[in-house]
Protein backbone atom coordinates (compact mmCIF):
# COMPACT_ATOMS: atom_id res chain seq x y z
CA UNK A 1 0.00 0.00 0.00
CA UNK A 2 2.81 2.46 0.89
CA UNK A 3 4.00 2.57 -3.20
CA UNK A 4 0.17 2.89 -4.17
CA UNK A 5 -0.45 5.81 -1.70
CA UNK A 6 2.99 7.43 -2.24
CA UNK A 7 5.04 10.13 -0.55
CA UNK A 8 1.51 12.30 0.10
CA UNK A 9 -0.37 9.88 2.99
CA UNK A 10 1.70 8.66 5.94
CA UNK A 11 -1.17 6.61 7.92
CA UNK A 12 -1.24 3.10 6.58
CA UNK A 13 1.78 1.24 6.60
CA UNK A 14 4.68 4.05 7.65
CA UNK A 15 6.43 3.05 10.88
CA UNK A 16 6.03 7.09 12.77
CA UNK A 17 3.93 8.85 9.98
CA UNK A 18 3.17 11.69 12.16
CA UNK A 19 7.06 11.91 13.34
CA UNK A 20 8.27 11.77 9.41
CA UNK A 21 5.95 15.04 8.88
CA UNK A 22 7.10 16.67 11.86
CA UNK A 23 10.51 16.69 11.14
CA UNK A 24 9.52 17.79 7.48
CA UNK A 25 7.58 21.06 8.81
CA UNK A 26 10.81 21.77 11.04
CA UNK A 27 12.97 21.72 8.20
CA UNK A 28 10.59 23.54 6.53
CA UNK A 29 10.38 26.18 9.04
CA UNK A 30 14.15 26.68 9.58
CA UNK A 31 14.60 26.73 5.47
CA UNK A 32 11.44 29.30 4.65
CA UNK A 33 9.96 30.20 7.73
CA UNK A 34 11.40 33.85 7.33
CA UNK A 35 9.35 34.48 4.26
CA UNK A 36 5.84 36.35 4.13
CA UNK A 37 4.72 35.08 1.21
CA UNK A 38 4.25 31.15 2.58
CA UNK A 39 1.05 29.64 4.54
CA UNK A 40 0.77 26.39 6.39
CA UNK A 41 -2.44 24.81 6.39
CA UNK A 42 -3.76 22.31 8.87
CA UNK A 43 -6.67 20.24 7.94
CA UNK A 44 -9.01 17.98 9.44
CA UNK A 45 -12.04 16.08 8.21
CA UNK A 46 -14.40 14.60 9.55
CA UNK A 47 -13.89 10.77 10.15
CA UNK A 48 -15.94 8.06 10.07
CA UNK A 49 -13.57 5.33 10.20
CA UNK A 50 -12.48 5.36 14.08
CA UNK A 51 -16.22 5.23 14.59
CA UNK A 52 -16.53 2.19 12.92
CA UNK A 53 -14.05 -0.69 14.61
CA UNK A 54 -13.53 -1.96 11.38
CA UNK A 55 -9.54 -2.65 11.17
CA UNK A 56 -9.31 -1.95 7.43
CA UNK A 57 -10.79 1.39 8.36
CA UNK A 58 -8.05 3.68 8.03
CA UNK A 59 -6.83 1.90 4.88
CA UNK A 60 -10.27 2.53 3.38
CA UNK A 61 -9.87 6.14 4.03
CA UNK A 62 -6.51 6.38 2.51
CA UNK A 63 -8.03 4.73 -0.04
CA UNK A 64 -10.91 7.24 -0.49
CA UNK A 65 -8.70 10.23 0.04
CA UNK A 66 -5.98 9.22 -2.65
CA UNK A 67 -8.04 10.74 -5.33
CA UNK A 68 -8.25 13.88 -4.19
CA UNK A 69 -4.34 13.79 -3.16
CA UNK A 70 -3.66 12.75 -6.59
CA UNK A 71 -5.83 15.64 -7.49
CA UNK A 72 -3.71 18.68 -5.50
CA UNK A 73 -0.79 16.87 -6.59
CA UNK A 74 -1.68 17.69 -9.85
CA UNK A 75 -3.09 20.73 -9.77
CA UNK A 76 -1.22 22.87 -6.95
CA UNK A 77 2.86 23.63 -6.32
CA UNK A 78 3.12 23.28 -2.81
CA UNK A 79 6.38 22.67 -0.20
CA UNK A 80 4.75 19.99 1.49
CA UNK A 81 1.76 18.06 0.92
CA UNK A 82 1.57 15.18 4.02
CA UNK A 83 -1.50 12.76 5.22
CA UNK A 84 -1.93 10.77 8.36
CA UNK A 85 -5.31 9.96 7.67
CA UNK A 86 -7.92 12.69 8.06
CA UNK A 87 -5.37 14.98 8.83
CA UNK A 88 -3.59 17.04 6.48
CA UNK A 89 -0.74 19.35 6.23
CA UNK A 90 0.09 21.62 3.39
CA UNK A 91 3.08 24.29 3.21
CA UNK A 92 3.84 26.35 0.38
CA UNK A 93 2.92 29.56 -1.10
CA UNK A 94 -0.43 31.53 0.22
CA UNK A 95 -2.43 31.59 -3.17
CA UNK A 96 -1.34 27.71 -3.46
CA UNK A 97 -2.50 26.74 -0.16
CA UNK A 98 -5.53 28.52 -0.96
CA UNK A 99 -6.09 26.77 -4.05
CA UNK A 100 -5.64 23.60 -1.88
CA UNK A 101 -8.15 24.66 -0.02
CA UNK A 102 -10.62 24.91 -2.73
CA UNK A 103 -10.18 21.88 -4.24
CA UNK A 104 -10.69 20.04 -0.98
CA UNK A 105 -13.67 22.09 -0.32
CA UNK A 106 -15.42 21.47 -3.38
CA UNK A 107 -14.66 17.83 -4.48
CA UNK A 108 -14.10 16.38 -1.14
CA UNK A 109 -17.97 15.94 -0.26
CA UNK A 110 -18.46 13.73 -2.73
CA UNK A 111 -16.54 11.59 -1.68
CA UNK A 112 -17.82 11.72 2.03
CA UNK A 113 -14.61 14.07 2.95
CA UNK A 114 -16.17 16.94 5.00
CA UNK A 115 -14.11 19.42 6.65
CA UNK A 116 -14.16 20.24 10.07
CA UNK A 117 -14.27 23.68 10.38
CA UNK A 118 -13.46 23.75 14.44
CA UNK A 119 -10.29 21.90 13.73
CA UNK A 120 -8.76 23.57 10.55
CA UNK A 121 -5.84 26.35 10.61
CA UNK A 122 -3.92 28.55 8.65
CA UNK A 123 -0.54 30.32 9.95
CA UNK A 124 3.07 30.84 9.38
CA UNK A 125 5.44 33.04 11.39
CA UNK A 126 5.54 35.96 9.08
CA UNK A 127 1.97 36.77 8.16
CA UNK A 128 1.19 36.66 4.35
CA UNK A 129 -0.46 39.78 3.66
CA UNK A 130 -2.44 38.14 1.07
CA UNK A 131 -3.94 35.57 3.36
CA UNK A 132 -6.60 38.18 4.59
CA UNK A 133 -7.61 39.48 1.38
CA UNK A 134 -11.24 38.61 0.58
CA UNK A 135 -11.71 35.23 -0.87
CA UNK A 136 -8.38 33.89 -0.31
CA UNK A 137 -9.30 32.20 2.94
CA UNK A 138 -12.95 31.80 5.15
CA UNK A 139 -12.09 34.68 7.68
CA UNK A 140 -12.71 31.34 10.16
CA UNK A 141 -9.68 30.13 9.90
CA UNK A 142 -7.53 33.15 9.46
CA UNK A 143 -7.74 33.01 13.45
CA UNK A 144 -4.77 34.59 15.30
CA UNK A 145 -1.97 34.12 13.00
CA UNK A 146 1.09 32.39 15.19
CA UNK A 147 4.76 32.81 15.64
CA UNK A 148 5.98 29.74 15.14
CA UNK A 149 9.85 29.08 15.55
CA UNK A 150 8.71 25.27 15.35
CA UNK A 151 5.96 22.32 15.54
CA UNK A 152 7.17 21.95 18.96
CA UNK A 153 5.51 25.63 20.26
CA UNK A 154 2.01 24.22 18.68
Amino acid sequence: MTSYLGDYQFGVGVPVGVESILHAVNCLLELKGHSNKMSMLLIDFSNAFNMQGDPLGPLLFALNLHPLVKTIVSRCTLDLHAWYLDDGTIIGDTMEVAKTLSIIEAEGPSRGLHLNVRKIEVFWPSIDPRSTLDGVFPLTLVGPLMALSSWADL
